[in-house]
């Protein structure tokens, strides 16, 4: 045995037995040094706990909500999903297959645009899925098919390079293409001042509100003296010429 095939044992022994737990809210992290040196219980408490926590958590999303307002046979259908995804959460971490925590906020991290385009194309994906079982999409609430999409991204991080690269190809045809151009479509009124959009929360001006205030001020003209209807009480005569 090498020297080199020895230090790589002892580096693994190390990995093995060194664990870094981050802190919430961004506060950090500690690292526990040496696992071996925790007591059994201890262990298998700790052990216990991050078992609950995977099969409890893994694609449960959609299985579990709302099932405590179930009863009869909708609540035992419903319990017999969450026990079978649960049992393939185990097989899963057997296997080495478990959905590792951290996709979904990796994902968070990209640019508002990549994340709606990503969650879009997941939100296809979730639609062309149903009709191939033969359902109707109808049938689901947008909200269900937009937390089952989210379930999708979260699933397929490659996702979001497709999104980013859609957006580039859009942006690059949008330059591109003859048709996509304001003035052959509008023309001068593309380039004047009514159809600029005014950023948010921009303010009138001094001058416009001094403006406004006079239209709302200003005296309407009186009505045309002849058109007034006489005031009551008092008789309408006619004056006649005598031959």
């Amino acid at each position: 045995m090498t020297d080199v095939t020895v230090e790589q044992e002892e580096q693994a022994e190390q990995v093995i037995k060194t664990f870094t737990i981050p802190l919430k809210s961004g506060c950090g992290h500690v690292t526990l040094e040496d696992a071996d040196a925790v007591p059994l219980e201890m262990y298998r408490y700790i052990f216990q706990q991050g078992l609950e926590a995977i099969v409890n958590s893994v694609g449960m999303s959609q299985l579990l909500k709302g099932i405590t307002k179930l009863e009869g046979t909708d609540a035992e259908k419903a319990k017999d999903a969450v026990r079978k995804q649960a049992r393939a959460n185990v097989q899963d971490l057997l296997k080495g297959q478990i959905k590792r925590k951290g996709a979904r906020s990796a994902a968070v991290k990209v640019g508002g645009a990549v994340q709606t385009e990503a969650l879009r194309m997941a939100k296809e994906m979730v639609k062309d899925l149903i009709r191939q079982s033969n359902q109707k999409i109808g049938a689901y609430k947008a909200s269900e098919i937009t937390s089952a999409a989210k379930d999708v991204l979260e699933a397929n991080p490659d996702l979001i390079k497709k999104a980013e690269a859609n957006l580039a190809e859009r942006a690059g045809a949008a330059k591109t293409t003859k048709a996509l151009d304001l003035k052959a479509m509008f023309g001068a009124k593309s380039e004047s001042e009514e159809v600029k959009a005014k950023p948010k929360g921009a303010k009138k001006t001094l001058e416009a509100k001094v403006s406004e205030a006079k239209d709302q001020t200003r005296v309407k003209p009186k009505a045309d003296a002849a058109k007034v209807a006489p005031r009551a009480g008092i008789k309408e005569t006619h004056h006649t010429t005598a031959h």
